[in-house]
């Protein structure tokens, strides 16, 4: 039987790199000790702006519990605290600093690694904080650096093998890194034990259901072409347990291990790149089997799973690239529709007032684009300045179809796109593709093999399309985008055909 999930919007952020969100489980314990009766577990998520949000739900709003001010772009987001506790502390990556927050939102730690680079990759276990930049790995005990380093390739992701103690199947500080030339990296104390080649990069890794599963060694991995699989990492050798192929080709963003359907074992659930959620059943052999799957239509870069909306019912928490922070929730419209009824007297006095100003807002922004205008029809010496805007694209070659996947995603909406190259191509159709695409035949002496134009329907944010060349021939793709914004401009991108 599959799970109705129905999405409740909580917030909305910045925009966001992968790693950026986690949730903070409040225990049975603590809820008994909660003064509030609605007390449920907390998100919390980094932005680019630099700004660390904690938010929880309560009587079917979003509240704020603390916010940090804007800084540095977030650039990973990790719980830690002591072994065997809640792991309810904070910690982000910003440039080469390490802040820790505790859940009230109070700095504890601010640590300079005095890394060149910026962390890409972090973990923390208990003590033990694992860093990572582009090339580099380095492993700090207690603020004090213990090892490093140095990878021939750039690296995607880091953890840490829990401790095992014992005399003969002990077990001491095991990172694993993962490589983009299709290795896992076993270290111990800066050099390297051994290597796991994969079929595929990795792109994020996770430990299987959350502890390493009974022995404690198992850590799964999602690859940049969707594949999911698991590996055993023994002392001295490791061994690929399974790999399976995904829904779609696009990239494993987020992996999460929760008990969320009816099965005795917790499930595994995948976030991607092309915004599809996927949840896989496990058996007891430790072998994953499809279930369902979900389409958020943006790019998924945080993924958690927990009760935050209500105590009764399981959530998947995500996070997408253009800042949305919602839920899958397993709880009936019909409930969550009686939790918005039983508002206080004075919330219909609240919305308008909010109606009220943000009807005064669109006066004066409209107000304001008049008098630009007519400053530039008048003013001849005036000209635009208009700031640069993100851009989260990927153009990576497809061994499923045989051909490069070009994906475009914006934070304000795409009106069109223009493609231009100098050697002939082949568009292949995308059906998720809602964009009306027009060819035009280009003059022979313009030097152009193709002339292309994509445009896009109202509100559309991200777009993918698959571009097959020809052997043999190689040259530059020249990309326009331009996003529904006044003044109209665009940004150009410059891609090699091989």
């Amino acid at each position: 039987m599959l799970l109705n999930f129905y999405r409740l919007d909580y917030a909305q952020v910045g925009t966001t790199t992968r790693g950026c969100l986690r949730v903070i489980r409040h225990e049975q314990e603590e809820k008994k000790k909660s003064k509030s009766k609605g007390a449920g577990d907390k998100v919390i998520v980094g932005g680019q702006n630099g700004i660390l949000l904690c938010i929880e739900r309560k009587g079917g709003d979003t509240n704020i519990v603390f916010k940090t001010p804007p800084g540095q772009p977030i650039t990973f987001v990790r719980l830690g605290g002591a072994l065997q506790t809640i792991q309810d502390k904070t910690f982000i990556a910003s440039g080469a600093q390490v802040k820790g927050f505790s859940r009230k939102g109070k700095q504890f730690l601010s640590f300079e690694s005095n890394m060149t680079e910026a962390i890409n990759s972090m973990y923390i276990y208990g003590v033990d904080m694992f860093l990572c930049g582009r090339n580099t790995f380095y492993h700090f005990h207690d603020c004090i650096e213990k090892s490093y380093y140095v990878c021939a390739d750039r690296i995607n992701d880091v953890l840490c093998l829990p401790v095992i103690e014992g005399g003969w199947v002990g077990r001491g500080i095991t990172p694993v890194v993962a490589c983009d030339d299709k290795t896992l990296k076993i270290l111990d104390s800066g050099r390297l034990v051994y290597e796991v080649r994969l079929g595929d990069t990795p792109n994020t890794l996770h430990l299987f259901m959350n502890d390493g599963g009974y022995n404690r060694q198992k850590v799964l991995y999602g690859t940049k072409s969707g594949r999911l699989g698991l590996v055993d990492l023994q002392t001295s050798t490791g061994a690929i347990l399974w790999e399976i192929s995904t829904k779609s080709s696009s990239g494993v963003s987020a992996i999460n291990c929760y008990r969320i359907t009816d099965n005795s074992i917790p499930d595994i659930i995948i976030g991607k790149d092309d915004g599809l959620v996927e949840i896989y059943t496990v058996n007891e052999n430790d072998e994953a089997t499809f279930r369902q799957q979900y389409q958020c239509d943006e790019s998924i870069t945080g993924l958690d799973c927990g009760r935050v909306n209500s105590e009764q019912y399981d959530e998947i928490i995500l996070c997408t690239y253009t800042g949305w922070v919602f839920s899958l929730t397993t709880q009936p419209m019909t409930e969550q529709n009686d939790v918005g009824t039983n508002l206080p007297p004075n919330m219909e006095i609240r919305v308008q007032q909010l109606r009220s100003e943000l009807e005064e807002l669109e006066m004066k922004v409209r107000e304001e684009r008049e008098r630009y205008q007519d400053m530039a029809q008048n003013q001849e010496d005036t000209f635009s300045i208009v700031p640069p805007f993100a851009i989260n694209d990927r153009f990576e070659l497809s061994k499923e179809f045989a051909c490069y996947a070009l994906s475009i995603e914006l934070v304000i909406p795409i009106d069109y796109i223009v493609l231009q190259s100098d050697v002939s191509v082949e568009l292949i159709d995308v059906e998720r593709n809602s964009a009306v695409v027009a060819i035009t035949t280009p003059e022979q002496s313009s030097g152009n093999a193709l002339l292309a134009t994509y445009r896009c329907q109202a509100d559309t944010t991200r777009i993918e399309m698959r571009i097959r060349s020809i052997e043999g021939q190689f040259g530059t793709l020249r990309v326009y985008i331009s996003p529904r914004m006044h003044p109209k401009m665009c940004q150009v991108g410059f891609l090699v055909l091989y």
